[in-house]
């Protein structure tokens, strides 16, 4: 018989449940209306959504402080968001995230190829 606390698989003639000793009372699970079903979940969906947070990070500290700060804005407000089951604004967030990552990262290569045009950096 099915315990109705905890679902486990017991002997028709237990007193109690084995995992969780809860009382059973004998008829239960037979032909009774008192038949209790092991409990089905289903697994979540997990969706593979990245939030750029080590990405931001790194620009931060290697590119713009600005665009690194506001993608972490972003990837943080990703991993709020999926947490919460927002699928749509937690694309939404990491997509923002890597738009920021791109803008620091083009923006330090046109500095830097502009410093090398005009003589490279000072001696």
């Amino acid at each position: 018989m099915y315990c109705p606390k905890c679902g486990t698989i017991n002997d028709d003639t237990a007193m109690l449940c084995t995992l969780c000793d809860y009382k059973l009372k004998p008829g239960w699970g037979k032909k009774s209306k008192n038949v209790y079903a092991r409990p089905t979940y289903e697994q979540p969906k997990t969706y593979d959504i990245p939030s750029y947070y080590t990405e931001c990070i790194l620009v931060t500290f290697l590119c713009s402080p600005l665009f690194g700060i506001i993608g972490w804005y972003y990837a943080s407000t990703c991993k709020s968001k999926l947490a919460s089951g927002d699928i749509e604004g937690a694309r939404w967030a990491s997509d923002n995230a890597r738009k920021c990552i791109w803008a620091a990262v083009i923006i330090n290569i046109i500095g830097f190829v502009l410093i090398m045009a005009n003589g490279g950096f000072p001696a």
